[in-house]
């Protein structure tokens, strides 16, 4: 042929490279459609060409950069606008996105424009061998976005395990109503030391409207304490946080805790470190109220106590629904339960909880008997434990409704077909138990226990009945129990005692 050409050696088949390289030497002759500043075959800048800078972009003469009002780069190793994060949050001007390249990065960091946008390079990992997080992005110090509004964290690793402070902390004690934030924060890796027994992995104190999601927190005092009212939470694990995994509560500096949801979170113990109630909903202050909460898909391993707990201190607890809840191996004391309701909280639904307890915990739900419009629909259980207190509706196991009865401070009390399992304190003097007749309730199993070292229970059948032949049946021992069954016809059957 003719032209320009060049060899290909070894023989291969053309692709759009080797025609490119024969067409940037071929002339212009003979071609059609040349845009006008082309057809001398030089790239002329005509006079009705114009360029203009894209948002994020600055225009200098002919020469685009990024516009440093927008996007701030901070790299330890002096690449970027800034060696330390700190500096660059101070320094930036509303709006703008912060850059933060892989390192570790010293400081307090403190956030007082809005719509402040962090970015690192990786959340890192928690190495248990160091006893720090590794990899990415890894500030040290806490990070307080205070009441900043619109902005968000993400891609990094807050790591205070040197310092006894919160890891991100939201907020500035305004209560949530007066104040709307609108942040986020995603893909958080938080470490602390494990010593405290105050601090957070991420703490909102006061304000509304934030979401949080993919975060893992280890070795906290709480995991996330939220404080503040339209809040999400969703994707979170954390490990051997001391006191509480999550929590709500409302308070009077802050406000009330309303409409929080809570999903997809894996809460894990390993027993280095004390964990107590794995998830907390509570009021702590008189007239402030959480309520709307909503708790769904969780597992928990190895609560030191309950796993789950709806508390009303003070103030109001009501309309919290807790759903698809499965524990492992519980931690709770024999007269608490894997799941607790406490001190006069009004609505409360639990569905679909599960517990698997080695130790064996008896009670798998206790309502302390103050608490109004308690429901649990769907429960199971191993081995099998049981319901304390009253409930609108309970079905545990394979629609087998199981109480557990507290009887204390009283002289008589008379076990109802709903009971099976009657606790009795005898703190206060010696107490009658009465049988409901037999022959209404064929097949019915009751198990009494004397709780207390003085006094005596005495176990009285209805009428004529007996228990084994005896007419009536004594617990004078602390801890002692008799397990009886009916016959359905005059005697109670003794199975265990």
């Amino acid at each position: 042929g003719s032209g320009m050409y060049i060899t290909l050696i070894p023989r291969q088949a053309l692709t759009s490279s080797p025609y490119a390289v024969y067409a940037g030497g071929s002339p212009w002759n003979g071609l059609t459609g040349i845009p006008v500043d082309f057809a001398d075959g030089v790239d002329d800048v005509g006079v009705d060409t114009t360029y203009t800078a894209g948002a994020g972009l600055v225009l200098t003469d002919t020469q685009f950069s990024f516009g440093l009002t927008n996007l701030v780069i901070v790299d330890a190793g002096g690449k970027g606008h800034y060696t330390s994060l700190a500096e660059a949050v101070a320094a930036a001007p509303e709006g703008t996105t912060i850059l933060v390249m892989p390192g570790v990065y010293s400081g307090y960091v403190p956030i007082a424009q809005d719509n402040i946008h962090i970015i690192g390079s990786g959340a890192g990992e928690f190495d248990p061998i160091s006893g720090q997080l590794v990899g990415g992005t890894i500030i040290r110090g806490e990070i307080h976005m205070a009441d900043s509004y619109g902005s968000s964290i993400s891609n990094l690793g807050v790591d205070v395990h040197s310092y006894l402070v919160d890891g991100i902390d939201t907020g500035s004690n305004v209560p949530n109503e007066q104040h709307r934030l609108e942040q986020s924060i995603n893909n958080v890796t938080i470490l602390g030391s494990g010593k405290s027994s105050s601090y957070h992995g991420i703490r909102i104190q006061g304000g509304s409207h934030l979401q949080i999601d993919n975060v893992r927190v280890y070795r906290m005092a709480h995991g996330i304490a939220v404080r503040g009212s339209y809040v999400n939470i969703s994707n979170i694990y954390t490990e051997d946080c001391r006191v509480t995994s999550i929590i709500v509560k409302s308070a009077t500096e802050t406000g009330d805790a309303e409409n929080v949801n809570i999903s997809n979170v894996i809460a894990y113990n390993t027993g280095a470190y004390s964990a107590g109630n794995l998830i907390d909903v509570q009021s702590y202050h008189a007239g402030t109220s959480a309520r709307f909460v909503n708790i769904s898909n969780i597992t928990l391993y190895n609560p030191s106590h309950s796993a789950v707990v709806v508390d009303q201190i003070a103030g109001t607890v009501e309309s919290v629904n807790i759903s698809n809840v499965t524990v492992y191996a519980s931690g709770a004391a024999v007269d608490r339960g894997v799941f607790e309701v406490r001190n006069g909280a009004t609505d409360v639904s639990f569905s679909n909880i599960q517990s698997y307890d080695p130790l064996y915990t008896s009670m798998l739900v206790r309502n302390d008997g103050t608490n109004a419009r308690v429901r649990v629909v769907g429960a199971y259980s191993e081995p099998e434990q049981y319901l304390s207190g009253a409930y609108d509706y309970a079905q545990v196991g394979a629609s087998e409704q199981l109480r557990l009865r507290e009887v204390s401070g009283v002289t008589n009390y008379t076990v109802t077909q709903d009971d099976r399992i009657v606790v009795v304190s005898t703190a206060d003097g010696n107490v009658t138990i009465d049988l409901p007749d037999l022959t209404q309730c064929r097949g019915c199993t009751f198990l009494i226990k004397k709780v207390d070292g003085t006094n005596a229970v005495t176990i009285d059948p209805y009428g004529a009945q007996v228990i084994d032949g005896a007419p009536t049946f004594a617990l004078s021992l602390q801890w002692s129990f008799i397990e009886i069954t009916s016959d359905g016809d005059d005697t109670w059957i003794i199975t265990g005692h």
